[in-house]
């Protein structure tokens, strides 16, 4: 059986509410093994004041997917309406979820639970209330979270009743928690004002937890990470890089293909290794912060291709032995490019026999890539919809969470 990926089509506008170019109301499906590319195009449901689609979790079927979409304003806003919707790619049906509970017009969909039940975030009052219901909404109950700010990227203990998330903390910085479904023995297993601790993954036999580190005062960007592993109840706390050279924030293309969007490290699906997008030493995004900001895009950079140098690789890392000293230490190297060139989102197949990734060169869209679990025969699989550029992958049947 053929392997399928959902991929998101980069919309420039999509932060500020707006549909800068025809993939903002699409999404990608590709075959990964014939090569075979589909949008989808939403539009054609009739809901036109729906302005952006993006696909969602992924039920284990692999032929249902929940698709996001939003109307005019301004991403995250409280007031802005979004809709969730599940797609049927065998009967190319669209039906409607959460009619039964929207309590504030923003939600999201966060992760599926047993095919049955969904999760979603509701953003209220500066907080993201969390709410575990029937996928029509009915019989809603709250996921009871620290109040302690904005918390979200909720992970879901893949052998227990746990849940890990991290919080943009009232107190400073972004801490992270775990605590089980019903809000009952919460434990900040890392916080403090100075990090951005960040992306909690709990490994597959649900013993660790891995996560980025950023320094924000010393990098206005948050560019830059190392790559940490932790017990679920807060000890053991141990780096597995020191040298900040995580790529977490990246941004990428030309003004008319720019995205972007936080880098979580994963676990390989045996749990042998983790993902690790390596910064090239010294390297410089072609997009600095801006000076002034004249249109807020949440990103704010300036284009500056003639500023840019270095690159990433994608890299395994060794989490049990946190070696640091390179690729012929700790690390091995999946991919080894010429500086210009810049990997990203570094996903493994559910079997850990193939990934998927995104490449932008300098000053160009984003593009699709698989590849051999080990780096060997890489293809470029799309660039979107008329060279859109393309972002987020992720398997179809691999169930989330």
């Amino acid at each position: 059986m053929s392997r399928r990926a959902l991929f998101q089509l980069v919309n420039p506008g999509s932060w500020r509410g707006e549909a800068t170019s025809a993939a903002a109301t699409q999404v990608g499906v590709v075959d990964v093994d014939s090569g075979d590319v589909h949008f989808v195009d939403f539009q054609r449901f009739g809901h036109p004041e729906q302005i952006n689609w993006s696909p969602g979790p992924a039920f284990s079927d692999g032929q249902r997917f929940i698709v996001l979409s939003m109307e005019a304003g301004l991403c995250i806003d409280d007031s802005t309406r979004t809709s969730l919707w599940v797609y049927d790619l065998q009967a190319d049906t669209l039906k409607p979820l959460m009619e039964k509970f929207r309590p504030v017009p923003y939600a999201t969909a966060v992760g599926i639970l047993d095919d049955e039940r969904l999760v979603t975030g509701h953003n209220q009052d500066g907080e993201n209330r969390h709410v575990i219901s029937r996928l029509d909404g009915s019989d809603p109950e709250p996921l009871v979270m620290r109040e302690d700010g904005y918390s979200y990227c909720v992970a879901f203990d893949p052998v227990g009743d746990r849940i890990a998330y991290h919080t943009a903390s009232r107190r400073g910085g972004y801490r992270i928690t775990v605590q089980n479904f019903d809000g009952s023995d919460a434990v900040e297993v890392v916080g403090d004002p100075a990090h951005l601790y960040f992306g909690p993954q709990w490994s597959p036999d649900g013993q660790w937890l891995l996560f980025t580190d950023c320094l924000h005062g010393e990098d206005e960007e948050h560019m830059r990470a190392d790559l940490c592993v932790v017990r679920p109840d807060g000890s053991d706390f141990h780096r597995l890089t020191d040298d900040r050279s995580h790529w977490l924030s990246p941004v990428f293309g030309d003004p008319t293909t720019k995205g972007g969007g936080s880098e979580l490290s994963h676990w390989w699906p045996d749990g042998s290794a983790v993902t690790w997008v390596r910064l090239k030493a010294g390297s410089q995004t072609p997009w600095p912060m801006m000076e002034s900001v004249e249109v807020d895009d949440h990103w704010n950079r300036d284009y500056r291709p003639d500023q840019a140098r270095g690159g990433t690789d994608l890299c395994l890392l060794d989490p049990s032995t946190g070696d640091t000293r390179g690729v012929s230490g700790g690390a091995r190297a999946i991919t080894d490019n010429a500086p210009g060139v810049w990997d990203f989102r570094f996903t493994p197949s559910p079997q850990g026999d193939r990934l998927l990734f995104c490449r932008s060169r300098t000053g160009s869209c984003s593009e699709l890539w698989t590849a051999q679990a080990d780096g060997s025969s890489a293809r470029m699989l799309t660039d979107g919809v008329e060279g859109s550029g393309v972002d987020h992958p992720r398997w179809l049947g691999d169930h989330y969470p």
